[in-house]
């Protein structure tokens, strides 16, 4: 056996180009596998480990009769739990906005990542990602209010990895929003300071849990409440770690399968080459099972060299990776290491799933064949059926031969064009997603109706707004079942600001509409019923779903104004807590906000996002390029190889070099216009379940388009792939010797 397997090291340097190219497949595979596992130990290892040391909050809430420390004392010691009060102040500049906190003690304690720790009532440390996107260094001063300070450091608190400045925002954006920490005098020499509380239940019992906010609300009046399972700045991050395992697990998978067919199809003709080799091992006794087991040490190789290249180029640049992968949570300086299961598994899958195949390619041809016929070397059928198709046929030779090379080996031609295809998807994805995020950016706001501003207020108002603009009622539910946040709004029964248009039906202002992106979030439709409980009180009441508003911004169910106050419980149908606006109100600084949210200001955060997205489309370029020209060239070079007899005969015939380049290398050239067609769909399809998917992540819903430049920009790139790959293989069809070519036809 050993003597046998020195032969595999003399047959690589004839299927050279198979080796390097499923060499460089798997390790791409592995790579990208690899990069993903090890983002999504990353966000475990780093984040959830930051977050548990610095005892991230169970839930936060506000209350209209402020908590005194005795009360805190016996709540917590009655309900077993933990709760602190915190106090922040937003600064606007003309810029950014900055989240000004004071430190805390037990809950949602801030780390120092860079510098030193506020001293002084003169230093502030900021979040890194704001410094980073404003080119903020420790040293520099911040001008906040008319004063100045002395960043000291970067700071990070673990109810912030995700930095939203609100809730309702789609996407973060380090440059106009971040989080900073000050002393307490400090925090309190810039003005009011809002508060809320924290909360950590060390009896994560649901009874309790309940019985304590029915207390809260009973005795305090309960505001607001938020689980930290509904709150995006702390659940985004086990999704991020989520989404990057997935990823990285379908990566593999797929990869695999592509090289698997490659590897497929390569060891079936080295496999059928060696008929008389595999005939005389046989003739002499060696067992079919040693025969299969050397057989799949061609498969082994590129496996286990793919793998160690991916490795390799994994350790060089899993950092920058890693970071990319969990690009939209604040980054924490941590060590990244390559996960050590799929370290392992990046070896064993390529490795055994190509053995597998060429095992089971050197099983079919010794129970095809009997030893006899494996000795005179009769397991060529192919030739035979070659020669037979459209032999009575009057058509030119030219047009024969790529007709029958395209027929004869169906296995061959079905991998070429799935290498096509899959190239062309890779190409045309990165486009189309950016293309749809621009095109919702552009729909999506308008769809929210023609307000650019909303106030929502911390002081509740009966009446009509003095200030202009038209009122609105927002309230908070939670679904019954699993406590996910329903926002119900409220708008005036004539509004003319937000859009409120059903499709195919007039808007009842006593009844209940979904927006289309509240419907992929909640997974309801019309006609569907879900029921709710306040979060305050915890009463459930069920709401009927009459119809859905097309709304991919806005996550929630509208109504009418009073029909709203109704729902809540509130008696006075003038009442409302929210303003929306077309123009900026005059004199904001005469209300009493509670959150502002800007149409240009949430268009700044998805253009943030689509920013992010041209890093995936420069990646789905190169991985696109590199699988089309591989897949290309595998095939193409196995129609050359099989076609070197022909070739030499069409040059003793005459034929041109170029006549000859037409007929062998273009054989498959009519499958590119209609593979890159047939990609264009497909692309669409799987860009609109990605969008489906972020929709659920990011409550913003998008819609697969691309643009026309777009696809002529993407067939140029496909077509120039499939040009590579002819002028590399065409040197091999003007080498072509006929002497040689007869005297291995004699063999």
């Amino acid at each position: 056996m050993k003597t046998i397997n020195k032969r595999v090291f003399r047959g690589i340097f004839k299927d050279l180009s198979f080796y390097i190219s499923s060499i460089l497949l798997t390790s791409i595979a592995v790579l990208l596998f690899l990069a993903e596992l090890s983002a999504g130990d990353t966000v475990e290892k780093n984040y959830i480990g930051f977050m548990e040391r610095n005892n991230v909050e169970s839930a936060e809430f506000s209350v209209m009769q402020p908590l005194s420390d005795e009360d805190i004392e016996r709540l917590s010691e009655k309900y077993d739990l933990l709760i602190e009060k915190q106090e922040y102040i937003d600064c606007c500049e003309d810029d950014f906005t900055l989240r000004i906190f004071k430190p805390t003690e037990n809950i949602n304690k801030y780390e120092v990542l860079e510098g030193e720790d506020v001293s002084d009532d003169d230093q502030i440390m900021l979040s890194k990602g704001f410094m980073e996107a404003n080119n903020f260094k420790i040293g520099d001063m911040l001008s906040l209010g008319g004063k100045e300070f002395n960043i000291s450091g970067a700071a990070q608190r673990p109810d912030y990895l995700y930095m939203l400045h609100n809730e309702s925002d789609i996407y973060r954006s380090n440059a106009a929003f971040g989080m900073a920490v000050m002393t307490d005098e400090g925090v309190e020499s810039l003005g009011k300071t809002a508060v809320f509380y924290s909360v950590i239940y060390n009896n994560n019992s649901k009874e309790a849990t309940e019985f304590f906010r029915r207390e809260l609300n009973d005795e305090f009046t309960t505001l607001s409440y938020t689980s930290a399972e509904n709150y995006s700045r702390i659940h985004k991050v086990g999704e991020v770690r989520d989404t990057c395992t997935v990823t990285g697990y379908s990566i593999i998978a797929v990869m695999s399968l592509l090289v698997i067919a490659v590897v497929s199809l390569i060891l079936g003709r080295i496999v059928r080459r060696d008929g008389k080799h595999i005939g005389t091992l046989s003739a002499f006794g060696i067992s079919s099972s040693e025969i299969k087991n050397h057989y799949m040490l061609y498969g082994i190789i590129p496996g286990i060299l793919g793998s160690i290249a991916g490795i390799l180029m994994t350790v060089a640049v899993v950092k920058p990776l890693v970071k990319y992968s969990i690009s939209n949570i604040e980054y924490l300086e941590g060590s990244v290491k390559i996960n050590s299961t799929a370290l392992v598994l990046s070896i064993i899958i390529p490795a055994l799933s190509y053995a597998l195949t060429a095992r089971r390619a050197a099983s079919k041809l010794l129970k095809r064949y009997r030893t006899t016929e494996l000795l005179s070397g009769r397991t060529e059928g192919s030739k035979k059926r070659r020669s037979q198709v459209l032999e009575n046929s009057d058509i030119t030779i030219r047009r024969k031969f790529k007709i029958r090379t395209i027929f004869t080996s169906k296995k061959r031609t079905m991998i070429a064009v799935i290498g096509m295809f899959c190239g062309a998807l890779f190409i045309l994805f990165g486009y189309t997603m950016t293309d749809s995020v621009h095109q919702s950016f552009i729909h999506g706001f308008d769809d929210m109706g023609k307000y650019n501003y909303q106030y929502v207020l911390s002081k509740t108002e009966s009446g009509t707004p003095d200030v202009g603009g038209e009122a609105m009622v927002i309230g908070s539910f939670e679904e019954a079942d699993n406590g996910t946040i329903i926002n119900i709004y409220g708008a005036e029964n004539d509004t003319e600001l937000v859009n409120v248009n059903v499709n195919g039906k007039s808007f009842d202002p006593e009844k209940f509409y979904a927006t289309s992106i509240a419907s992929i979030v909640y997974g309801i439709k019309e006609g569907d019923q879900i029921e709710v409980r306040n979060p305050l009180s915890l009463e459930k009441q069920t709401i009927e779903i009459s119809g859905i508003i097309d709304n991919a911004v806005v996550t929630g169910i509208f109504t009418g104004r009073e029909n709203a106050c109704s729902f809540m419980g509130i008696e006075d149908e003038s009442f409302y807590n929210a303003i929306v606006s077309e123009k900026a109100i005059a004199n904001e600084d005469e209300l009493q906000i509670y959150t502002k949210i800007e149409k240009n200001a949430l268009g700044g955060q998805l253009e943030e996002a689509a920013t992010a997205l041209n890093v995936l489309l420069y990646m789905f370029f190169v991985i696109g390029i590199i699988v089309c020209v591989a897949f290309i060239y595998i095939c193409v070079n196995q129609v050359v190889t099989e076609n070197q007899l022909s070739i030499s005969m069409f040059k003793v015939l005459g034929y041109k070099n170029r006549e000859i380049n037409s007929m062998v290398l273009n054989s498959y050239g009519i499958f590119v216009p209609l593979v890159f067609a047939v990609a264009i769909p497909a692309t669409l399809r799987i860009t609109q379940r990605m969008l489906d998917r972020y929709a659920a992540l990011y409550h913003f819903e998008g819609h697969a388009k691309i643009e026309l430049i777009s696809i002529v920009i993407s067939a140029l790139i496909f077509l120039l792939s499939y040009a590579v790959s002819m002028i590399v293989l065409r040197k091999k069809v003007l080498n072509a010797d006929m002497v040689e070519v007869m005297k291995d036809h004699r063999e």
